[in-house]
Protein backbone atom coordinates (compact mmCIF):
# COMPACT_ATOMS: atom_id res chain seq x y z
CA UNK A 1 0.00 0.00 0.00
CA UNK A 2 2.74 2.46 1.10
CA UNK A 3 4.99 1.73 -2.64
CA UNK A 4 1.31 2.62 -4.11
CA UNK A 5 0.92 5.58 -2.57
CA UNK A 6 4.45 6.44 -3.07
CA UNK A 7 4.39 5.47 -6.88
CA UNK A 8 1.37 7.94 -7.05
CA UNK A 9 2.91 10.71 -5.36
CA UNK A 10 5.95 10.59 -7.93
CA UNK A 11 3.40 10.29 -10.63
CA UNK A 12 1.97 13.52 -9.30
CA UNK A 13 4.86 15.30 -9.07
CA UNK A 14 5.68 14.71 -12.44
CA UNK A 15 2.53 15.69 -13.99
CA UNK A 16 2.95 19.18 -11.84
CA UNK A 17 7.04 19.74 -13.21
CA UNK A 18 5.44 19.02 -16.50
CA UNK A 19 2.69 21.19 -16.22
CA UNK A 20 5.50 23.86 -14.87
CA UNK A 21 7.07 23.22 -17.58
CA UNK A 22 4.70 23.65 -20.56
CA UNK A 23 3.24 26.64 -18.38
CA UNK A 24 6.83 28.22 -18.41
CA UNK A 25 7.10 27.05 -22.35
CA UNK A 26 4.17 29.05 -23.30
CA UNK A 27 4.61 31.75 -21.62
CA UNK A 28 8.08 32.17 -22.98
CA UNK A 29 7.08 31.35 -26.38
CA UNK A 30 4.42 34.43 -26.03
CA UNK A 31 6.87 36.73 -25.04
CA UNK A 32 9.20 35.87 -28.49
CA UNK A 33 6.29 35.91 -30.16
CA UNK A 34 5.54 39.54 -29.20
CA UNK A 35 8.87 40.78 -29.13
CA UNK A 36 9.46 39.41 -32.64
CA UNK A 37 6.06 41.22 -33.21
CA UNK A 38 7.16 44.11 -32.32
CA UNK A 39 11.05 43.97 -34.21
CA UNK A 40 8.97 42.95 -37.59
CA UNK A 41 6.49 46.32 -37.02
CA UNK A 42 9.59 48.61 -36.30
CA UNK A 43 11.77 47.76 -39.15
CA UNK A 44 8.17 47.64 -41.80
CA UNK A 45 7.49 50.88 -40.33
CA UNK A 46 11.13 51.92 -41.25
CA UNK A 47 10.34 51.00 -44.95
CA UNK A 48 7.36 52.38 -45.10
CA UNK A 49 8.85 55.94 -44.08
CA UNK A 50 11.40 55.40 -46.44
CA UNK A 51 9.09 54.77 -49.05
CA UNK A 52 7.00 58.20 -48.66
CA UNK A 53 8.63 60.29 -51.14
CA UNK A 54 6.45 62.23 -52.99
CA UNK A 55 9.11 62.74 -56.31
CA UNK A 56 9.39 59.49 -58.73
CA UNK A 57 13.02 58.75 -60.03
CA UNK A 58 13.14 60.54 -63.77
CA UNK A 59 14.48 58.17 -66.24
CA UNK A 60 17.45 59.62 -68.20
CA UNK A 61 16.44 60.47 -72.48
CA UNK A 62 18.42 58.94 -75.13
CA UNK A 63 19.76 61.75 -77.79
CA UNK A 64 19.68 60.63 -81.13
CA UNK A 65 23.05 61.24 -83.22
CA UNK A 66 23.43 65.03 -85.01
CA UNK A 67 20.13 66.20 -82.42
CA UNK A 68 20.73 68.73 -79.25
CA UNK A 69 20.73 66.81 -75.86
CA UNK A 70 17.25 67.46 -73.98
CA UNK A 71 17.25 68.86 -70.67
CA UNK A 72 16.57 66.01 -68.42
CA UNK A 73 15.22 66.72 -64.60
CA UNK A 74 17.75 65.96 -61.82
CA UNK A 75 17.68 62.15 -60.59
CA UNK A 76 15.37 61.85 -57.25
CA UNK A 77 15.71 58.45 -55.13
CA UNK A 78 12.63 56.96 -54.66
CA UNK A 79 13.75 56.38 -50.89
CA UNK A 80 13.13 59.24 -48.45
CA UNK A 81 16.83 59.79 -46.63
CA UNK A 82 15.60 62.50 -45.30
CA UNK A 83 13.33 61.12 -43.05
CA UNK A 84 15.41 58.05 -42.31
CA UNK A 85 18.24 60.41 -41.42
CA UNK A 86 16.28 62.24 -39.04
CA UNK A 87 15.81 58.78 -37.34
CA UNK A 88 19.56 58.08 -37.65
CA UNK A 89 21.85 60.70 -39.34
CA UNK A 90 24.09 57.58 -39.78
CA UNK A 91 22.13 56.58 -42.62
CA UNK A 92 24.05 56.24 -46.12
CA UNK A 93 21.57 54.28 -48.17
CA UNK A 94 18.68 51.23 -48.49
CA UNK A 95 19.13 47.73 -49.55
CA UNK A 96 16.28 45.60 -50.68
CA UNK A 97 16.22 41.91 -52.39
CA UNK A 98 13.20 41.32 -54.58
CA UNK A 99 11.54 38.17 -52.88
CA UNK A 100 13.19 38.17 -50.04
CA UNK A 101 13.18 39.11 -46.23
CA UNK A 102 16.18 41.62 -46.91
CA UNK A 103 14.55 45.48 -47.04
CA UNK A 104 16.45 47.10 -44.38
CA UNK A 105 18.88 50.39 -43.88
CA UNK A 106 22.27 51.00 -44.08
CA UNK A 107 24.05 52.52 -41.32
CA UNK A 108 27.85 53.49 -41.42
CA UNK A 109 29.41 54.82 -38.02
CA UNK A 110 32.79 56.58 -36.69
CA UNK A 111 34.10 53.22 -37.18
CA UNK A 112 33.70 49.55 -38.34
CA UNK A 113 32.64 48.02 -35.35
CA UNK A 114 29.91 50.67 -34.02
CA UNK A 115 27.44 48.78 -35.52
CA UNK A 116 28.45 45.02 -34.82
CA UNK A 117 26.82 46.12 -31.81
CA UNK A 118 23.98 48.52 -32.20
CA UNK A 119 20.84 48.54 -34.40
CA UNK A 120 19.54 51.24 -36.87
CA UNK A 121 19.09 53.11 -33.99
CA UNK A 122 22.76 53.48 -32.95
CA UNK A 123 23.33 55.52 -29.88
CA UNK A 124 19.86 54.93 -28.81
CA UNK A 125 20.33 51.21 -29.03
CA UNK A 126 22.04 49.42 -25.68
CA UNK A 127 23.31 45.85 -26.86
CA UNK A 128 26.68 46.11 -25.08
CA UNK A 129 28.81 44.14 -23.45
CA UNK A 130 29.34 44.30 -20.14
CA UNK A 131 31.25 42.35 -17.18
CA UNK A 132 32.90 40.54 -19.92
CA UNK A 133 35.08 38.08 -18.45
CA UNK A 134 37.20 34.64 -20.00
CA UNK A 135 34.39 32.56 -20.48
CA UNK A 136 30.76 34.39 -19.80
CA UNK A 137 29.64 37.91 -20.14
CA UNK A 138 26.58 40.44 -19.94
CA UNK A 139 24.71 42.02 -22.74
CA UNK A 140 22.06 45.27 -22.11
CA UNK A 141 19.82 46.18 -24.73
CA UNK A 142 17.76 44.20 -26.78
CA UNK A 143 20.06 40.91 -26.40
CA UNK A 144 19.44 41.58 -21.98
CA UNK A 145 21.15 38.77 -20.09
CA UNK A 146 23.91 36.62 -19.40
CA UNK A 147 25.62 34.53 -21.89
CA UNK A 148 27.77 31.56 -21.32
CA UNK A 149 30.85 30.80 -24.41
CA UNK A 150 33.22 28.64 -24.90
CA UNK A 151 35.12 31.08 -27.64
CA UNK A 152 38.03 33.07 -25.31
CA UNK A 153 38.55 36.68 -26.57
CA UNK A 154 36.50 39.86 -26.63
CA UNK A 155 36.24 39.77 -30.23
CA UNK A 156 34.35 36.30 -29.95
CA UNK A 157 32.20 38.04 -27.72
CA UNK A 158 31.62 40.98 -30.36
CA UNK A 159 30.94 38.34 -32.76
CA UNK A 160 28.33 36.24 -30.79
CA UNK A 161 26.37 39.58 -29.96
CA UNK A 162 26.44 40.43 -33.57
CA UNK A 163 25.36 37.10 -34.77
CA UNK A 164 22.51 37.22 -31.77
CA UNK A 165 21.27 40.36 -33.26
CA UNK A 166 21.02 38.72 -36.54
CA UNK A 167 19.48 35.74 -35.22
CA UNK A 168 16.78 38.14 -33.15
CA UNK A 169 15.97 39.68 -36.16
CA UNK A 170 14.85 36.45 -37.85
CA UNK A 171 12.78 35.36 -35.07
CA UNK A 172 14.93 33.07 -32.81
CA UNK A 173 14.20 33.32 -29.18
CA UNK A 174 16.43 35.39 -26.75
CA UNK A 175 16.88 31.78 -24.69
CA UNK A 176 17.87 29.88 -27.84
CA UNK A 177 20.33 32.63 -29.05
CA UNK A 178 21.71 32.18 -25.39
CA UNK A 179 22.15 28.22 -25.72
CA UNK A 180 23.33 28.55 -28.96
CA UNK A 181 26.31 31.06 -28.03
CA UNK A 182 27.30 28.46 -24.96
CA UNK A 183 27.22 25.59 -26.92
CA UNK A 184 29.07 26.89 -29.78
CA UNK A 185 32.80 25.96 -30.70
CA UNK A 186 35.04 25.48 -33.88
CA UNK A 187 36.93 22.77 -34.25
CA UNK A 188 40.70 23.33 -33.41
CA UNK A 189 40.12 26.85 -32.79
CA UNK A 190 40.38 28.10 -29.05
CA UNK A 191 39.17 24.65 -27.89
CA UNK A 192 39.17 24.88 -24.04
CA UNK A 193 39.04 22.23 -21.23
CA UNK A 194 39.35 22.42 -17.54
CA UNK A 195 41.84 20.31 -15.59
CA UNK A 196 40.40 18.91 -12.18
CA UNK A 197 42.83 21.42 -10.63
CA UNK A 198 40.78 24.29 -12.41
CA UNK A 199 43.76 24.90 -15.11
CA UNK A 200 42.83 25.65 -18.69
CA UNK A 201 44.02 23.56 -21.59
CA UNK A 202 43.08 25.49 -24.96
CA UNK A 203 44.23 23.91 -28.15
CA UNK A 204 44.39 25.98 -31.04
CA UNK A 205 45.78 25.89 -34.74
CA UNK A 206 48.03 28.94 -34.11
CA UNK A 207 50.79 27.73 -36.86
CA UNK A 208 52.78 31.13 -37.36
CA UNK A 209 54.42 33.98 -35.43
CA UNK A 210 51.46 36.20 -35.92
CA UNK A 211 48.87 33.78 -34.95
CA UNK A 212 50.68 32.24 -32.07
CA UNK A 213 50.90 36.00 -30.76
CA UNK A 214 47.30 36.65 -30.69
CA UNK A 215 47.00 33.14 -28.79
CA UNK A 216 48.88 34.07 -26.37
CA UNK A 217 48.30 37.69 -25.88
CA UNK A 218 44.29 36.33 -25.41
CA UNK A 219 45.60 33.56 -22.79
CA UNK A 220 47.56 35.82 -20.90
CA UNK A 221 44.35 37.96 -20.59
CA UNK A 222 42.79 35.94 -18.27
CA UNK A 223 45.10 33.58 -16.81
CA UNK A 224 47.56 35.01 -14.60
CA UNK A 225 49.73 31.82 -13.14
CA UNK A 226 51.76 29.75 -14.72
CA UNK A 227 51.95 29.12 -18.49
CA UNK A 228 52.98 26.25 -20.76
CA UNK A 229 53.30 26.26 -24.30
CA UNK A 230 53.50 23.02 -26.61
CA UNK A 231 54.73 24.24 -30.03
CA UNK A 232 56.76 22.87 -32.90
CA UNK A 233 57.15 23.53 -36.87
CA UNK A 234 56.38 21.65 -39.90
CA UNK A 235 59.29 20.37 -41.88
CA UNK A 236 60.33 21.29 -45.33
CA UNK A 237 57.75 24.13 -45.70
CA UNK A 238 57.63 27.43 -43.69
CA UNK A 239 61.12 27.52 -42.44
CA UNK A 240 61.00 30.91 -41.46
CA UNK A 241 58.56 30.04 -39.67
CA UNK A 242 60.84 28.96 -37.02
CA UNK A 243 62.74 32.40 -36.37
CA UNK A 244 59.45 33.75 -36.03
CA UNK A 245 58.33 31.39 -33.05
CA UNK A 246 61.77 32.31 -31.39
CA UNK A 247 60.74 35.97 -31.61
CA UNK A 248 57.60 35.35 -29.87
CA UNK A 249 58.78 33.13 -26.93
CA UNK A 250 61.60 35.67 -26.36
CA UNK A 251 58.75 38.46 -26.41
CA UNK A 252 57.06 36.11 -23.60
CA UNK A 253 59.87 35.97 -21.02
CA UNK A 254 57.61 33.78 -18.31
CA UNK A 255 56.12 31.58 -20.88
CA UNK A 256 57.42 27.58 -20.42
CA UNK A 257 57.75 26.22 -23.45
CA UNK A 258 58.45 22.47 -24.84
CA UNK A 259 59.05 22.61 -28.04
CA UNK A 260 57.84 18.78 -30.22
CA UNK A 261 57.09 17.67 -33.18
CA UNK A 262 54.43 19.30 -35.67
CA UNK A 263 54.43 17.26 -39.59
CA UNK A 264 58.24 17.29 -39.82
CA UNK A 265 57.87 15.52 -42.85
CA UNK A 266 61.31 14.15 -44.10
CA UNK A 267 63.00 16.47 -41.21
CA UNK A 268 64.04 15.10 -38.22
CA UNK A 269 61.98 16.57 -35.47
CA UNK A 270 64.48 17.16 -32.84
CA UNK A 271 66.76 18.96 -35.23
CA UNK A 272 64.11 21.36 -36.08
CA UNK A 273 63.48 22.13 -31.93
CA UNK A 274 67.09 22.50 -31.62
CA UNK A 275 66.91 25.56 -34.68
CA UNK A 276 64.00 26.88 -32.74
CA UNK A 277 65.35 26.83 -29.58
CA UNK A 278 69.12 28.11 -30.51
CA UNK A 279 67.11 31.13 -31.26
CA UNK A 280 65.82 31.79 -27.74
CA UNK A 281 67.77 33.70 -25.27
CA UNK A 282 66.64 31.15 -22.26
CA UNK A 283 66.31 27.26 -21.60
CA UNK A 284 63.20 25.47 -23.57
CA UNK A 285 62.34 21.76 -22.95
CA UNK A 286 62.18 19.14 -26.10
CA UNK A 287 60.10 16.60 -26.47
CA UNK A 288 59.38 15.16 -29.27
CA UNK A 289 56.73 12.56 -29.07
CA UNK A 290 54.13 15.23 -28.77
CA UNK A 291 51.86 12.96 -26.53
CA UNK A 292 54.30 12.89 -23.89
CA UNK A 293 54.81 16.43 -24.69
CA UNK A 294 51.23 17.31 -23.63
CA UNK A 295 50.97 14.96 -20.46
CA UNK A 296 54.10 16.85 -19.15
CA UNK A 297 52.60 19.95 -19.70
CA UNK A 298 49.36 19.03 -17.96
CA UNK A 299 51.20 17.46 -15.12
CA UNK A 300 53.07 20.70 -14.44
CA UNK A 301 49.65 22.80 -13.82
CA UNK A 302 48.67 23.74 -10.39
CA UNK A 303 45.42 25.89 -9.88
CA UNK A 304 42.63 27.77 -11.87
CA UNK A 305 45.18 30.31 -12.75
CA UNK A 306 47.86 28.26 -14.72
CA UNK A 307 47.17 27.07 -18.86
CA UNK A 308 48.48 24.97 -21.26
CA UNK A 309 48.85 26.37 -24.57
CA UNK A 310 49.05 23.27 -27.68
CA UNK A 311 49.80 25.28 -30.60
CA UNK A 312 50.09 24.05 -33.89
CA UNK A 313 47.83 21.05 -35.18
CA UNK A 314 44.18 22.13 -33.89
CA UNK A 315 42.04 19.90 -34.88
CA UNK A 316 44.39 17.60 -36.88
CA UNK A 317 44.26 13.81 -36.17
CA UNK A 318 47.40 13.12 -38.24
CA UNK A 319 51.23 13.74 -38.69
CA UNK A 320 53.41 14.26 -41.74
CA UNK A 321 56.24 11.84 -41.60
CA UNK A 322 58.41 10.90 -44.31
CA UNK A 323 55.51 11.65 -47.02
CA UNK A 324 52.59 10.08 -45.10
CA UNK A 325 50.08 10.98 -42.96
CA UNK A 326 50.16 8.65 -40.14
CA UNK A 327 47.68 7.97 -37.33
CA UNK A 328 47.60 10.26 -34.21
CA UNK A 329 44.51 10.90 -31.93
CA UNK A 330 44.28 14.55 -31.97
CA UNK A 331 45.85 17.35 -29.72
CA UNK A 332 41.68 18.15 -27.63
CA UNK A 333 41.80 14.18 -27.11
CA UNK A 334 45.01 13.32 -25.93
CA UNK A 335 44.73 16.29 -23.40
CA UNK A 336 41.31 14.98 -22.75
CA UNK A 337 42.43 11.41 -21.53
CA UNK A 338 45.48 13.17 -18.70
CA UNK A 339 42.68 15.18 -17.11
CA UNK A 340 43.88 15.12 -13.61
Amino acid sequence: MDQKKGKSRIRGVIILVLLAVMLVSGAMSIHSWIEDKRTREEYERLAELARETTAQPSTEAVTEPGTEEPETEPYVSPINFEELMKENPDTIGWIRVPDTNIDYPIVQGEDNDFYLNHDFYGKDSDNTIENGRAFDFDVTGKLAGHYDIQLIGSFNQENAVAAGLACLRLGTSLADIQKGIAQTSVPGRMEVITQTNGAKVFVDYAHNGDSLEKLLSVVEEHQKGDLHLILGATGNKGESRRADFARVINAHPNLHVILTADDPNYEDPQAIAEEIASQVTRPLDIQVDREKAISQAMARTNNETDAVIIAGKGADAYQIVNGERTAYAGDLNIAKSYLN
